[in-house]
């Protein structure tokens, strides 16, 4: 049952590398070994010194900015600071491009660590959904994160593509926090489904923009 969950991340990460040709895939595995680093150092800290069991069935806006905030917004900030700043000397085009094993590599262990140890039982949504659409926030977020923050990239936007593109950003930022949100407080299985495939519809039409 958590192979999948223990898995995805590992092979999201040599299918990408697969997708460039493995070029400059020691560099790339050295990223994804400092974002394993990262999440050990983080998870252990958390787990011994911050613990945390957060579950409101009735309240879906302290359930979303939990999510949204601790597992979302707040590590992928502290990610991208470090990242950006070890390897300060290279162009801003550059380091967001090369990002992502960064970030596979923390999610990979700090997702399964918040996962499984959460005392409720592992439905299908912590063990299948919820790790799609993280893998699904992680790519969207590295190919358009260039085109928004990269002002050469940015300049080549028509008005209505930029606009488009920050929809994009922002839908794959929250939609994770907001699912799961509408999951914790037991809404129907048809609309979180639905939320899902647009989820993951947003992260595809993300990656076609490369």
């Amino acid at each position: 049952m958590l192979l999948f969950l223990f898995l995805l991340f590992p092979l999201a990460f040599f299918a990408e590398c697969a997708s460039r040709k493995f070029e400059g895939f020691p560099a790339r595995l050295l990223f994804a070994f400092c974002g394993l680093f990262f999440a050990a150092v983080f998870c252990a800290f958390k787990y011994f010194f911050m613990p945390f069991y957060f579950i409101t069935p009735d309240s879906f806006l302290l359930n979303f900015l939990h999510v949204l905030l601790g597992q979302i917004l707040i590590p992928l900030a502290a990610l991208t600071f470090v990242f950006l700043f070890l390897r300060r000397k290279e162009s801003l085009k550059s380091r967001l491009e090369s990002i992502l094993p960064f970030y596979i590599g923390f999610y990979a262990v700090y997702l399964p660590f918040r996962i499984c140890i959460t005392p409720l039982p592992f439905p299908f949504f912590y063990l299948f959904a919820k790790p799609l659409l993280f893998l699904s926030l992680l790519l969207a977020l590295t190919k358009t994160a260039p085109l928004l923050f990269v002002k050469t990239e940015r300049a080549l936007l028509p008005p209505k593509l930029f606009a488009m593109t920050i929809i994009s950003f922002v839908l794959n930022l929250i939609l994770p926090a907001g699912i799961e949100a509408l999951w914790i407080t037991g809404s129907p299985a048809f609309l979180i489904a639905l939320l899902c495939v647009l989820a993951y519809a947003s992260a595809v039409l993300a990656l076609l923009k490369e």
